[in-house]
């Protein structure tokens, strides 16, 4: 008898995990989503092709860009990036030199559900606002003419720049809590100071400032540091 009364409780307990997990697997994929328990975390990250910069130019071209990110709500992630640029560009008939750092404030969207990233990838699209703030100057310049060459100059000026990104990439964990991934960004640009007669070559954080309109590629090694677990949405 009460081997039969053990066997009617356990069949009971799996028809009623049964039902659940049906249940689960019925809710619309959002729904689903809510039952998972997920991590709040903070992403830093430092974008490798940076460094690579020097290597694929003629032009002395350094800088460093880090980013930070977080999964604020369901699917959305608020996005900073910070970076710098100097360039040095030296001829025998030119001196060019430029500095600045930039700023970039945004929000990426998931579009993988959690059913498919239970280690957290992204596969993301996403928009920024990008500020640019630099220096640009040539100490040293030959012009020509039909009347013969001359030195001149152009002292350093102050310039600030403001532009639009949609971006789309992606981020997979590689190890635990160690992600890489690329991001492609589509960028227009809004509003500058005057340039007067010397157009930028390189905006930080832009690119080419003789475009309106330019593309740009960040390959960037990331970390994702736990703060805390967040319990399922439903079923508290």
């Amino acid at each position: 008898m009460l081997r039969f009364s053990f066997s009617l409780i356990l069949v009971g307990i799996l028809l009623s995990a049964s039902g659940q997990i049906k249940k689960q697997y019925e809710l619309p994929v959002k729904e689903q989503n809510k039952l998972i328990e997920r991590q709040f975390f903070i992403r830093l990250g430092v974008d490798l092709s940076r460094f690579a910069l020097d290597f694929m130019n003629d032009i002395g071209h350094t800088g460093f860009e880090m980013s930070l990110d977080t999964e604020l709500k369901y699917r959305y992630f608020p996005t900073v990036e910070l970076g710098t640029n100097k360039i040095e560009y030296s001829q025998s008939d030119i001196n060019y030199q430029s500095q600045g750092n930039y700023l970039r404030l945004g929000l990426n969207y998931n579009m993988l559900n959690y059913k498919q990233r239970f280690d957290r990838n992204l596969f993301f699209i996403g928009a920024r606002i990008g500020l640019s703030k630099f220096t640009q100057e040539i100490p040293h310049v030959i012009i020509s003419n039909p009347w013969g060459d001359y030195q001149a100059s152009f002292p350093i000026e102050n310039h600030t720049a403001q532009w639009f990104e949609g971006v789309i990439g992606l981020r997979g964990e590689v190890l635990p809590n160690l992600y890489m991934g690329y991001t492609l960004r589509v960028k227009r640009m809004l509003n500058h100071t005057d340039f007067n007669n010397l157009t930028p070559y390189w905006i930080p954080g832009y690119g080419k400032g003789f475009k309106n309109n330019t593309l740009g590629m960040s390959y960037s090694i990331f970390y994702a540091i736990p703060i805390k677990k967040i319990k399922p949405e439903l079923g508290k």
